[in-house]
This record gives C-alpha cells, sequence and structure tokens, in this order.
C-alpha cells in the first residue's frame, strides 16, 4: 500500500514546511510580487482548509496580516484576488480552485503498466500545462500514489526544470511539487512519474476477479473515477471543471484485450512478449470520464444508423447474454442522435459487464462500465423486472453521453444536472423503445416515491446542494439528485411540452458542447425558446429542500364554480410543525384532470389561489389535481372529493392510482389523515390487475406491515396479515404460477410482484408452501439452467421455501446452488431469501455466510437487507450483527466506498418503528471514528424510524381505533358495522332512501324546498357510496350476506350506477365461488334483480356485466331456469331493448346475443318431467321469438360486417340462425300473459330470502 501520511522525496528529507517561493533570472520584480501574492492566497486556502467550513482562528489572521504587508508598498490587489478575498467565506471551493488556476491542464499523455500478478502498476504522465501564473510549486490531486520524480519542459526551450521535493498530503489527497526554479508563464509539458497499487476496493484502478471458461480465478483490472478517484490512478488535477484531452497508453500481457474511452491508434508487441497499444486522443472531457480495461473478454458488436460501432463486452463464457444490451445500446443512440440534434461525437460505443462493480454503472465517455446485472441476460429467460432495468441503466447512461460528458456541471453541487437529467431520461427514451411496457406507470411508482419518501423528512437537502469540498458529493449521489431531479425535469417537459423542451435543450447543447454550466444555463435555454418563467419556477424547486402538500379546498363538481381552491404547505413525513415552516412557498405547476379530459395547466404562486379547470368538468364523474402525477407533490381532497375517487377507480388512471394510494398512505403516516381514507382506498382495489399499481399496492401493505406488525397487538397483526392474503389471493389466482408462452413483460411482472406479496402473507398456506419447496428444489438440482424455474418467480419460490418446514435443508441447497450459479441475478435472488429464513439459528447462519468471503463486498447489502425488513427479529439481529462485526464490516466495504457504507448505515435501522431504537441506533453510529461521513445517512435513518414509531402511536392510542384500522383493512363484519355504519343499517334505510327519490322525482319541483332536495340528494350520495364499498368489500365465503347483497342491489342498484357495478360484482363473486351457490341464487329472485338493474340502467358496460352475469346463472338444466324466467318473463324484451338502444357497442350485443340464443335453446317438450309443471306457461323460445331477437341479431351481425369484423360477424350469424324468428302477423299463443316484472317495474317487496329460497313466496319487506 501507498503511505497514508506526508512522503518523502527521493534524496530523503521531509518536505511538510512550506518554503518561501525563489526567484530566477527570467522572472520580474513584478512577477515576483505576484507570486508572493499567489502564495499567500494558497496560505490562506490552507488556513481555511484546517479550520472546517468557517474561517476563523489565528492562522488566517495572520495570512492576512502577511497579505497587507506586502500590499504596504502601494500595490494594488489583483482583480482576482479581490474577488477571491470577496468570496472567501461564502465559497470555500472558490477559494481552492483560485489557488490551482495558475497551471491549467490541456493535455494528459498517459502510459500505465499494471502488474496482474503483484497488483500494482507503474505510470508516467505528461501533461500538457498552461502556466497562468509563474510559479515553483505547482499542486495536483493524488491518493495512494507514490511520486518518484517530476519535470517541467517549458515549450520552445530546452530548459528541465526539475522538481527538488514533493509532498503529499493524505487527508487533502494532493501532492505538490517544489521546483528549483520559477516555472515561467505559458506553455509546457509536466512529466511525472509514479507508482501505485491495483487495489480491491472498487476506485480507482483496482483489480476484479472472475472465473476463466476453465474455471480458474482470473483478475482483470479496470477504473472507477467518478467522483475523485482519478487521482488514485494517476497525478491530475480531479475536478469537472478542469476539463483536458487524454491520449492513453496501456503496457499489458499480450494475450489479453485492452479498451479504453477511444479506439487505438497503434499497437506493437514488446520485445518481453508485452502489448503496447496506445489509444486515439479523446475528447476534451473531465478526468472522471476516462477509463480503460484490461483482462480475458468476449464480445458481440454492431453500427448504427450513422456508422458509430457498438460492443458488449464480458467476461469469458458470456457472450451470449450480450444480445439484449446491444439492441438497446443500438436503438438508444440512435434514438438520442435524433433528439438531442447533436451526433454522438465518438467513433465508437464500449460497454463492458465487470464482475465488481460498486455502483450499478459508469458513464465513462465511449466505454461505459456495468455490474454483471445491470448488463447481461438471457432474453428467452430473463425475468421482465431485470429485462426492463438493463433497459432503463443502458438509457440512462448512454443519456450521459450528452448530458454530463458532452456538457459538464462546473461543480458538484450541481451533479443534479447530470443525474436528475439522466433520471427522467432513461424513462423517456425507453417508453420510445419500448411503449408496450407503460414504463411511465412504473416511474411514478418507483422514482418519484423514492424522491417524495427521502424529501419529506427534515434532514433532507435541496436538490442544488453546496459542495465545499469534492469529498463531500459521496453524500449527495441519493434519491434527491437522482429521483427528485429526475421528478422535476418531468414537471418541466409537462410545462413546456415537448417542442420547446427538445428546443432548450438543442440550444443549450450547441452553447456549452465541452464546456461546463451551472443550473441556471439550463433555465436560461427553456426560458428563451418557451418565453415561460423557468428560471422563476424552478429556484423553488432547486434551492429549496422538502415539496408542498396541496390541500384542496372544494369540490368543483358540486360547487359548480369551474375551478379548485388549493392551499399549499411544507409536507412532513413526521406531522410535526415549526413556526418558520410556514415560510416555505413553492411556484407549483397545477394539474387537474378527470374521466372527462385535462385542464391546462395553471400556476400556484402564492400560499393558496385557484386553478381553472371548468373545461374538463361536463359530465365528470370524479376529479384529481396533479393529474398524470407530473409534479412532485402529495395531494390532500375533502372527503367528498376523496370518496368518489374511490367509488370510480375504474376511471382513474394507472399513474393517478398509484399517486392517490402514496399520496394516502404518507398523509395517514403523517397524521394528516384520517387511516379509515386508505382502508377504504384499499378496498377498492380487489380487482386491480395493473402491475404497477400492484407494485405500490405491495409498497403501501409493506408500509403498513412493519408498522402494525411491530408496533401494534399480536392480534391486530394476524387481522391485517390475513386481510393481506385474501388481498393477494383474487391476483394470484388470476396469474399462477406458470409462465405462459404468450405472456407480455407486464404480465410477467404482475406474476412476480404478485408472487412476491404471496411469500410475504400466504407462505404458510400448506398448498403454496409444497409447491414452492418442489420448485426449489428443482432448482437446486440444476441452478444453471435457466428453464427450470423462471426468473419472474424464483424470488417468491425461495423466499417461501425458506420459511416452510423444510427452510434449514432449503438453506442448505441454496448456499450449495450459489457456490456453482453463474448468473448474478441468481445470486442476488438466494441472497434475500437466506435473510429471510426464519428462526434465530438460520438467521444468525445467514449473516456468517455474508461475512464468509463467498459474498461480493458489492453484494454484502441484500442479506441484512432482506433480513431486517422481514420483522422485529430480523431488525434486532441485523443491529446486533452490525454491533459486534462493525470492523469486519467496515473493512469489507467502508474503505471501499462510503456511498456503500452509508447504505449498511440505513439497513441498520430499517426495521425500526419505536423511538427508543432510533435513540440506540444513533448512538452506536455517533461513536464511531467514521460519524462525520455518514452523518446525513444517518439523521435520515433516524428520522424515519421516528415518523414511523409516531405513526405507531397513533395507530395505538385507542383500542377501539385499532380495530377500526385493522379490521377494517381485514374486511370483517366489525369493519363493517362501523366504516359503513353497518349492513343492517344499509338494508334498513335501503328502501327508504329509494322510496325518497322517488318521491321527489314526481312531486313538481314547485312544491319541493331546495334545501329538502339538497339534503334528500346528500343522503342519497351518502348511502350509495356506503353501499357500494360494503357490497365491494362484501366476503362470499360467508353465505349469509347473501341475502342483504340482493336487497341492496334491488333497492339501490336501480339508483345508482356504482351501486349497480358493485352488487354485480358481488353476486358473481358468489356465484364462482362455489358451484351450487347459482341455483341458490336463481331461487332467491336474482332475475328479478337483475331485471331491475338492466331496466334502470342503460349504461354499455353496466349491462354488459349484466348480460355475462346472466348467462352464468342461467346456463343450467332448464328446470332450474325456465319456470323462473317465464315468470319474469319481460326480461328477454328488455335485454332485447337495452341492446337496440347501443347498437356500435360489439361487446354489449355479443353479450346479449349469445344470452338469447341460451334461452332460446330450452324447449319444453325435451323435458318431460318439466312439461307438466310448466304446461300453461310459454316456453322461452316464444318470448325470445316476440321480442324479435333474431331481427336484433341479424341487425348486429351486418354492423359487424361493415366494420370489417368479418370472423366476429360469422359467429353472429351463426347464433342469430338458431333464434327463433317471428312470424308476420302472428298473434302468438292464445293465453297472452302480461309479463309480471315489466322494464324497470318496482316490486314493492323486493327479492327473497336467499335462506327461504326453497319456496315460491316472496319474503316479506325486509
Amino acid at each position: 500500500m501507498a503511505p497514508k501520511s506526508r512522503s518523502k522525496n527521493n534524496m530523503g528529507r521531509t518536505t511538510s514546511q512550506k518554503r518561501l517561493p525563489k526567484t530566477a533570472t527570467n522572472v520580474s520584480i513584478a512577477d515576483k510580487k505576484q507570486n508572493d501574492l499567489n502564495f499567500l492566497e494558497e496560505v490562506a486556502s490552507d488556513c481555511y482548509l484546517k479550520c472546517g467550513s468557517h474561517i476563523a482562528g489565528r492562522a488566517t489572521v495572520l495570512a492576512f496580516e502577511r497579505l497587507a504587508a506586502l500590499l504596504s508598498a502601494s500595490v494594488r490587489p489583483t482583480k482576482a484576488f479581490s474577488a477571491c478575498s470577496r468570496h472567501l467565506c461564502s465559497s470555500p471551493r472558490n477559494l481552492v480552485m483560485a489557488a490551482k488556476k495558475k497551471v491549467l491542464p490541456e493535455e494528459y499523455d498517459l502510459t500505465l503498466e499494471p502488474d496482474l500478478e503483484q497488483f500494482t502498476f507503474d505510470g508516467i504522465v505528461k501533461i500538457t500545462c498552461d502556466v497562468h501564473v509563474a510559479t515553483d510549486s505547482v499542486s495536483v490531486h493524488a491518493m495512494d500514489l507514490v511520486l518518484s520524480q517530476a519535470v517541467f519542459k517549458p515549450h520552445g526551450s530546452s530548459t528541465v526544470i526539475k522538481a527538488d521535493e514533493i509532498s503529499t498530503k493524505a487527508k487533502m489527497k494532493t501532492a505538490t511539487l517544489g521546483f528549483d526554479e520559477v516555472l515561467p508563464v505559458g506553455k509546457g509539458v509536466l512529466e511525472i512519474k509514479f507508482r501505485g497499487i491495483l487495489n480491491d476496493q472498487m476506485a480507482g484502478f483496482y483489480r476484479s476477479q472472475y472465473t476463466d471458461s476453465c474455471g480458474k480465478k482470473r483478475f482483470m483490472a479496470t477504473t472507477q473515477f467518478e467522483a475523485i478517484d482519478a487521482r488514485r490512478c494517476f497525478p491530475c488535477w480531479d475536478e469537472p471543471a478542469r476539463k483536458a484531452t487524454f491520449v492513453v497508453t496501456l503496457i499489458y500481457p499480450a494475450n489479453l484485450t485492452a479498451i479504453s474511452n477511444m479506439p487505438p491508434s497503434r499497437s506493437e508487441v514488446q520485445a518481453d512478449g508485452k502489448r503496447r497499444e496506445t489509444f486515439m486522443p479523446t475528447p476534451r472531457m473531465s478526468t472522471y470520464l476516462l477509463a480503460f480495461c484490461i483482462g480475458e473478454f468476449e464480445f458481440i458488436s454492431a453500427s448504427t444508423k450513422g456508422g458509430v460501432l457498438a460492443r458488449i463486452f464480458a467476461c469469458p463464457g458470456n457472450a451470449s447474454r450480450c444480445s439484449f444490451a446491444l439492441d438497446c445500446c443500438i436503438r438508444a443512440l440512435e434514438f438520442y442522435n435524433d433528439f438531442f440534434g447533436i451526433p454522438y461525437p465518438l467513433p465508437k460505443m464500449d460497454m463492458i459487464a465487470i464482475p465488481d462493480f460498486a455502483a450499478g454503472a459508469m458513464e465513462n465517455w465511449g466505454l461505459v462500465t456495468y455490474r454483471e446485472v445491470a448488463l447481461l441476460c438471457d432474453e428467452s429467460t430473463v425475468s421482465a423486472t431485470q429485462k426492463q432495468r438493463i433497459c432503463t441503466v443502458i438509457a440512462h447512461e448512454l443519456a450521459h453521453q450528452w448530458f454530463g460528458n458532452l456538457v459538464t456541471m462546473e461543480w458538484w453541487e450541481d451533479l443534479w444536472l447530470n443525474e436528475g437529467f439522466a433520471n427522467w431520461m432513461q424513462t423517456f427514451a425507453s417508453d420510445k423503445l419500448f411503449p408496450d411496457w407503460h414504463i411511465w406507470e412504473s416511474y411514478v411508482g418507483t422514482e418519484q416515491q423514492r424522491a417524495l419518501q427521502l424529501d419529506a423528512l427534515r434532514s433532507s437537502h435541496p436538490i442544488q446542494v453546496p459542495i465545499g469540498h469534492a469529498e463531500e458529493v459521496e453524500e449527495v449521489f441519493d434519491a434527491i439528485s437522482y429521483c427528485k431531479g429526475g421528478s422535476v425535469v418531468r414537471m418541466i417537459y409537462s410545462v413546456l411540452g415537448e417542442a420547446h423542451f427538445q428546443e432548450g435543450l438543442r440550444l443549450y447543447f450547441d452553447r456549452h458542447k465541452y464546456g461546463n454550466t451551472v443550473t441556471t444555463d439550463l433555465w436560461n435555454a427553456w426560458k428563451e425558446v418557451s418565453g415561460k418563467p423557468i428560471d422563476k419556477m424552478m429556484s423553488s424547486w432547486t434551492q429549496k429542500m422538502g415539496f408542498p402538500l396541496l390541500e384542496v379546498l372544494n369540490d368543483p363538481l358540486a360547487d359548480s364554480t369551474g375551478h379548485v381552491e388549493i392551499r399549499q404547505k411544507w409536507f412532513l413525513a413526521d406531522g410535526s410543525f415549526e413556526p418558520s415552516d410556514d415560510d416555505k412557498t413553492w411556484f407549483c405547476p397545477v394539474i387537474v384532470g378527470t374521466d372527462k379530459g385535462t385542464s391546462p395547466a395553471g400556476f400556484l404562486e402564492e400560499k393558496s389561489g385557484k386553478i381553472a379547470c371548468a373545461s374538463c368538468l361536463p359530465g365528470a364523474s370524479m376529479i384529481k389535481v396533479n393529474f398524470g402525477q407530473h409534479v412532485p407533490v402529495r395531494v390532500l381532497y375533502p372527503e367528498a372529493v376523496f370518496k368518489r375517487l374511490v367509488q370510480n377507480l375504474r376511471s382513474v388512471p394507472p399513474e393517478d392510482k398509484i399517486g392517490l394510494l402514496s399520496d394516502t398512505f404518507a398523509m395517514s403516516k403523517s397524521g394528516v389523515l384520517d387511516a379509515s381514507f386508505l382502508v377504504d382506498l384499499l378496498a377498492g382495489f380487489k380487482s386491480e390487475l395493473n402491475d404497477k399499481v400492484w407494485s405500490e399496492i405491495s409498497a403501501v401493505l409493506g408500509g403498513l406491515e412493519k408498522v402494525v406488525c411491530q408496533g401494534l397487538a399480536d392480534d391486530t397483526a394476524q387481522a391485517f396479515k390475513e386481510f393481506c392474503s385474501k388481498l393477494v389471493v383474487p391476483a394470484f389466482t388470476h396469474v399462477g404460477w406458470e409462465t405462459g408462452s404468450a405472456d407480455s413483460d407486464n404480465r410477467k411482472k404482475l406474476r412476480s410482484t404478485v408472487l412476491a406479496a404471496v411469500s410475504k402473507y400466504c407462505s404458510q398456506d400448506p398448498t403454496i408452501s409444497a409447491e414452492a419447496v418442489r420448485r426449489c428444489k428443482e432448482f437446486a438440482a440444476s441452478p444453471n439452467d435457466p428453464t427450470v424455474l423462471s426468473a419472474d418467480i424464483r424470488s417468491a419460490v425461495f423466499d417461501v421455501a425458506l420459511q416452510s418446514d423444510h427452510a434449514a435443508l432449503a438453506f442448505d441447497e441454496l448456499v450449495r446452488a450459489h457456490e456453482v450459479v453463474t448468473d448474478g441475478a441468481v445470486k442476488i435472488h438466494i441472497y434475500g431469501a437466506l435473510g429471510k429464513a426464519g428462526g434465530f439459528a438460520l438467521q444468525q447462519k445467514a449473516l456468517d455466510f455474508c461475512l464468509s468471503g463467498a459474498v461480493r463486498s458489492q453484494d454484502l447489502i441484500y442479506i441484512p437487507m432482506a433480513m431486517a425488513t422481514s420483522g422485529k427479529t430480523g431488525a434486532d439481529t441485523v443491529f446486533s450483527w452490525m454491533q459486534s462485526e462493525y470492523s469486519r464490516i467496515y473493512d469489507m466495504i467502508g474503505a471501499t466506498s462510503m456511498m456503500l457504507f452509508q447504505n449498511m448505515v440505513r439497513v441498520s435501522g430499517a426495521g425500526f418503528v419505536t423511538e427508543s431504537k432510533a435513540e440506540e441506533v444513533a448512538a452506536f453510529w455517533k461513536s464511531r471514528d467514521l460519524y462525520k461521513n455518514i452523518e446525513k445517512a444517518l439523521a435520515q435513518t433516524v428520522e424515519g424510524i421516528k415518523s414511523n414509531s409516531k405513526f405507531v402511536d397513533r395507530s395505538g392510542t385507542r383500542s377501539c381505533e385499532e380495530v377500526r384500522v385493522v379490521k377494517g383493512i381485514e374486511g370483517s363484519p366489525g369493519f363493517n358495522l362501523e366504516i359503513c355504519n353497518g349492513q343492517q343499517q344499509l338494508v334498513k334505510l335501503a328502501k327508504g332512501v329509494e322510496t325518497m327519490l322517488s318521491f321527489l322525482r314526481h312531486l313538481p319541483q314547485a312544491h319541493v324546498a331546495p334545501n329538502t332536495s339538497e339534503a334528500v340528494n346528500a343522503a342519497a350520495a351518502a348511502m350509495f357510496q356506503r353501499a357500494a364499498c360494503w357490497l365491494n368489500d362484501v366476503d362470499e365465503v360467508d353465505f349469509d350476506q347473501l341475502q342483504h347483497v340482493l336487497y341492496l342491489a334491488f333497492w339501490l342498484g336501480a339508483e345508482d350506477e356504482d351501486v349497480a357495478l358493485s352488487a354485480l360484482d358481488a353476486i358473481e363473486r358468489f356465484t364462482l365461488y362455489r358451484s351450487e351457490n347459482g341455483a341458490t341464487l336463481l331461487q332467491s329472485d336474482v332475475l328479478q334483480v337483475l331485471h331491475r338493474i338492466i331496466g334502470h340502467n342503460r349504461a354499455p358496460e353496466l349491462v354488459s356485466e349484466a348480460f355475462t352475469l346472466l348467462y352464468r346463472l342461467c346456463d343450467a338444466p332448464a328446470p332450474a331456469v325456465v319456470p323462473l324466467m317465464t315468470e319474469e318473463s319481460g326480461l328477454v324484451r328488455t335485454v332485447v331493448e337495452s341492446m337496440l338502444q347501443a347498437p356500435l357497442n360489439m361487446r354489449l350485443q355479443l353479450a346479449g346475443v349469445r344470452l338469447l340464443a341460451l334461452w332460446a335453446q330450452f324447449d319444453v317438450a325435451e323435458d318431460p318431467e318439466a312439461e307438466g309443471a310448466m304446461s300453461d306457461q310459454k316456453d322461452l323460445k316464444q318470448f325470445v321469438r316476440e321480442a324479435n331477437a333474431a331481427e336484433v341479431a341479424k341487425e348486429v351481425a351486418a354492423n359487424l360486417t361493415r366494420a370489417g369484423l368479418t370472423h366476429a360477424a360469422s359467429w353472429m350469424s351463426a347464433i342469430s340462425s338458431r333464434l327463433p324468428k317471428r312470424v308476420q302477423g302472428s298473434k302468438g299463443s292464445k293465453e297472452q300473459r302480461e309479463p309480471k316484472a315489466s322494464k324497470g317495474s318496482k316490486d314493492e317487496h323486493g327479492p327473497r330470502s336467499a335462506s327461504k329460497a326453497s319456496g315460491s313466496s316472496r319474503a316479506k319487506s325486509k
């Protein structure tokens, strides 16, 4: 290892003390004084750095006293120094940079010779410099390097100026070269010889281990320079604004392959058998973008339309897993060329998978490096989740080739310019490449929510965070820079529109290519092309921490004002408030939408305001603020507006369902909203099948689980888990275990998400457990055969197996599989499962395995993370393990990557929900020497625990409140009685509400007072809402509830479409649950109920559902159907009339004709047993004939033919041919009976009770 303290020069003397500047014969007196000024600026800089973040102390005073003495001889300070003095306290980096700008690099000629056996490297760097100020010392960045020699050769001169002193400052990560003569102003070449360590810390120039095709362990050499690790490889000015060109020469064994940012320009094999390969000069770029790799590689290649060569490199045996990445690379480059308007400027784009890699990927210009799991896959067997992840990571890194590489932030405080834009662009590009993924829905549920969760903490930070020292940048590679930054870009895009957004980007790139920028440069470009005050709007989003809660104050659908009244305030996850919180205001775009459209974006600039939305209100049944989730805010609604959203969830787009779920959960946690609102909302998602919405449901359930299972009573926790199981099972029944050949990626993701929930909440189900154990055994027998166990369900299978009665055996099988498996994605799934193993013994075994050396340091996080979030025992076990094994953990990743180690800090408290645990976690980490490096991560972790603790306190304040929330979630009778005022009350009031509405409709309006009408309608609306809620939640297992379902359907389903739809859904659930329920329903007057619903509701969707349900009920033996149908014979004519009223709705027409054909096939003559019983009745064919069904079906077939749907038309014609045709002039049978229940008629008694269905008499009125 290179020394980390002061070094000695080649003469052996220590050089830590400053020397006074020397003079030279070719330096004037004025230059001499300027040298002194420069020297003192550097002294002042050092004093500042020693004093921390505020300049103070005697050292600084002395520095300025010396400066004053120099200036006393009537020498005016230079303009540059005056500026530096003014900003001395406000911007420490300005002072540091000012001291270094006396020498600026223009080109690096770097030669490196690594030793892959001894893990060292030798290097020479020749830096073409421009000396702006004559000096006899030069400071460069250097870390873990031994600098043995340095010389300076001025251009146009044969003079060689040697450095007679070389000193290093380990804390500052710099080296100062002291020359025996003053370096003259002008250009020259600074040449430095050095030696370094090919480290194993995944930073700088480092080694990574892989297995070759013969199974032997090998090493490759690779680089990772961002943010400040180029200095670990060669002496340089390691700052983003110090751009230069680079010529790289590598000397390495000739049997290996080397790649760098640019293609090679010359290559030769030396006498010693090594290859010396020089690469073409790079464009002007920052040091952190330089890269090179040496090792055994396989690759595949292709070219873009513009002739750019794209290659995907991997370690031996992985070439077959590169194809999907290559396809994404080519398509993304071509898309960006077109969108940005500036062609990719390099001749090639290489991408390489590195076995040991701390980050996900790194955007080195022309040579992007990745973790293996972020680049390699077998497209035929990869999980949909990993496939989309690979695409978005590639799109992210290639977006950086323009935004970050071509144009680079001036300093790290504008890091978000790189990462925030790429975060948004990765989704924008992926959506263009794979539109069927609907990936913006994923963005709202993942990236946007990560930003909102972190930014709701007081310990968060602004997007633009001051960075005094480059070392501080590690702490802002977080969800604020990436995810909030990306969310803000998404907001700008929605305000500007694509045309202005694109035009502004092109202007920005054209002005600043190959240069450096600050945030305002981008705002100015968009402002210039759009004429909108982008700078004014965006300053509140990038310079302020946090985001607003938008509180909606009115109901535009009820008050007819045509606008939404909104008040904004700072949203905090713990619900806390301090007097200064009210000072925050954001310039907030607001988009209002309904199920009928969206209104133009409005702007809320003050604490409160009104947003016009009249254009989208007519005919709307719900209204949502922040429609499309384009702005990173939370929204709080009045109760009436919220419940209308819940009732109309079918009309809410997926992005907005996700936003509604996440907002409601966050506000429930913070105490802004009562938990019953979350209960009501969750109940509306029982039939949800969108994979992205399910991901958010799972996230909300996971958040609740942590609080409920660790903070509340055991019976409450058990009730919660039972509810989760009931919510998950219908979706699991829909997707099943097996992947179908025709399954889309979205359906695969749905299966993966649902099965992950099954592994959490249904793992103790004997059938599920046995199936998972069986599949896990099959995998363990052939761990490298991807066809044995689908990647989409692999994680869930492992998790359930590790929680089964065979957990110990499954644990050992997975550890053995880990030893031989070659796919990194499989290993990550194994880690997650080991972390979730039940019982202390297996948990301890998993943590021991974590530190055994079998797990790469980059993957060390997965086992403790899974364990900490698995429950209270797991959380305690992980925290105890971190305390006892702190030194080993730090040695493995703390010394390697502080960014990775900060994740360990977060994991240490990830499973806790109490104030006492928050204090324990804080006390432990504050006692560590590295506390300053993890201070921000710790503050956020502790605040998160305390926020959960407050939620637990609010939830457990009263036992009845606990029952209200959790039993409500479970869907038990206790919940129904409290939330919905009880099923008994609903049944008792249902007929009364219907009677009131009927009475109100038939009275002359002059006789009705306005307040009476409003009161009745308001009461009815509340009743409809509660009825729909109860019908959605009723459990089909509870047969006693069936009579209440039919009663509510009969009395309220005819009055309200939502109640009708909920009733149809409930009846269908009872029908499907048990086959005999269908017969019981028929005997319980379900036909009368459905007839009444169809007669009063003409909405095509509802009528189609009713037709389908009728078909399912009537698809039974004739004796069970015909008597009841003849009793309700008017239903046939109502079905035909409904078809006539929606002639263009093919779904309704097909369902109707199929139903009529079913009825027409019933023939009394074919059933002698029934013939006598029905001798006085017409058969169903007669009713179908009299309703003119055949002619209607014939017209439907004609409509299908005209629409070009020939196959459907043929099918319809075949069906219609089986319908009895009406004979012209026929008067029907001798006995013409008036249908008992004509269209929409009302029976005063309602449906028969399911419990008394065996008789034919009607039950008395309820």
